[in-house]
């Protein structure tokens, strides 16, 4: 039986998203839990379309921290829905299972800026996940163009993700820095 103490549903995110529509601040569970690896919540029912309907019901969602256990439960799209949905979204921690090339794709769809408020963007894929891109230079520059203010940008996930975080963040460096 699962730790009802460590689990939540898409119905008790959505109540919440639907019950406090000026919410600026959700973590389910809190960014530290995400980056030391801690066990996330279960995510009953958890998915892209989920996010979606969140989204739409918080249009003034500044910060989001969104891990569930089974990381491959989400997908590029729900940051697809968060930027369509959620304008003022500049801090973002989630874990999914995220093809960039996709992302970037899907993010270019919808106008020219999509993310230009997103200043912290940590993605947190499967262990098992690993994208494989060619010409990550020229990823992390679309990457960036579509999120001008970026200051942090981290996913961790294999060797080819580290790198593409690695060449983000060279791209956001500032003067004088290692590049």
């Amino acid at each position: 039986m699962e730790n009802e103490e460590n689990c939540f549903s898409a119905s008790n995110l959505l109540a919440i998203a639907h019950g406090c529509p000026r919410l600026h601040t959700l973590n389910i569970p809190s960014s530290v839990t995400l980056m030391m690896e801690n066990p996330c919540p279960v995510g009953d029912d958890i998915s892209d379309s989920t996010i979606e309907e969140m989204a739409s019901a918080l249009p003034n969602l500044q910060q989001l921290c969104i891990g569930v256990e089974n990381r491959d439960a989400l997908t590029h799209e729900a940051i697809v829905s968060l930027a369509k949905h959620c304008p003022g979204l500049s801090y973002f921690s989630i874990t999914a299972d995220v093809n960039m090339r996709s992302l970037i794709s899907s993010l270019k769809e919808l106008g020219e800026k999509p993310l230009s408020e997103m200043n912290f963007m940590r993605l947190y894929p499967p262990e098992e996940s690993e994208h494989v891109y060619d010409n990550l230079p020229g990823l992390a520059e679309e990457f960036l163009e579509l999120a001008p203010g970026l200051c942090e940008f981290s996913i961790s996930e294999g060797e080819i993700g580290r790198e593409l975080a690695e060449m983000v963040e060279k791209l956001i460096g500032f003067p004088g820095s290692r590049g």
